[in-house]
């Protein structure tokens, strides 16, 4: 999505046991965000300046919605 030009997406563990470091928070922003979703927030936002322009930065949770998803987050799914 980047690449064409559209927001950037990541996806973050809260489990703390990431099966891809690529998952876990690397900034402030994102330990927040995963703080207060672990709180019980549904959505966690902040607007941050850089360079000069200003950028909405988002965080909620994606729920696990297909059967399928366990197939890469079986893990995540067993601790519920």
């Amino acid at each position: 999505m980047k690449e064409k030009g559209w927001h950037e997406v990541r996806l973050l563990d809260g489990s703390g046991e990431p099966l891809n470091d690529d998952n876990k928070p690397r900034d402030a922003f994102e330990r927040k965000a995963i703080e207060q979703v672990l709180a019980g927030k549904g959505y966690y936002e902040e607007v941050v300046t850089k360079d000069g322009k200003q950028y909405l930065r988002a965080a909620t949770t994606v729920p696990m919605v297909m059967d399928k998803c366990i197939l890469c987050h079986e893990t995540i799914a067993a601790r519920k």
